[in-house]
Parts: C-alpha cells; sequence; structure tokens
C-alpha cells in the first residue's frame, strides 16, 4: 500500500510541476475498515505525507467518511498546526460534487464526479 501510494504521489507531482501542489480526493463510499487495517503501512504512509510530503499538499477531502472517524477527527483536530488542520475537507457526496465545481475545469470536475457515482453504482464493478 505504501509503496502504491508513494508512486501515485510521485506521479501526481510531476504532473504539477516544481511548484506546483497536490490535492487529494478520498472517496470513503463502501471502505470496510477491517479489510485495510494494515497499521505499520498506513503509520508509514502518514508519517511520509506528514514530513516529505507535506508542503506539496494543498488539500485531502475525504468524501462519505464514517461518523466514527469524523468523531475522531474532532478529537485529534485540536492537536494539529493549523496549516495542516486545514488542508482536511470532510464531506459528504453532494457536498464533494459542489467542491469540486469551484475548484477543477468543467471536464475534469464531470469525470470526478461521475467516478464519485461509479462508486455508488451497486452494478459497477
Amino acid at each position: 500500500v505504501t509503496e502504491q501510494l508513494v508512486v501515485t504521489f510521485e506521479a501526481a507531482c510531476r504532473l504539477a510541476g516544481d511548484m506546483g501542489t497536490v490535492a487529494f480526493v478520498v472517496d470513503m463510499h463502501g471502505l470496510k475498515p477491517h479489510l485495510n487495517m494494515d497499521l505499520k503501512a498506513m503509520k508509514s504512509a502518514a508519517d511520509m505525507l506528514g514530513t516529505i510530503y507535506a508542503a506539496r499538499i494543498c488539500r485531502i477531502t475525504l468524501v462519505d467518511f464514517s461518523r466514527a472517524t469524523q468523531a475522531l477527527w474532532w478529537m485529534v483536530k485540536p492537536l494539529l498546526a493549523p496549516a495542516t488542520r486545514d488542508k482536511f475537507a470532510f464531506l459528504s457526496e453532494a457536498q464533494a460534487k459542489e467542491h469540486l465545481r469551484g475548484l477543477l475545469d468543467e471536464g475534469l470536475c464531470e469525470r470526478m464526479c461521475r467516478t464519485l457515482e461509479v462508486n455508488r453504482d451497486p452494478l459497477s464493478t
């Protein structure tokens, strides 16, 4: 998991150029946490994103994150530096679509919104 995250992030940084920043949109719909509980990998990724790549990340948008995890976020949030804390947004699907409309050009926004819809379509694979 960590290696794939690094490869993906490095590719995004190359696309953004030397001075560009990267925004993550993480759709949590249908996530089964018990299948993704490699704590060592999660800690490694968090350490890497929080140190090596911190300045390159401008925004992390988490879509349809569970209420329990959002409650945990509200407990951890005051412990973070404002610059880090302000990079996170927890949004519903509808809020995320509206948020993306304000950030992206029309073509990219439509692709992102369609991806959110496909993730929720029980007939898609």
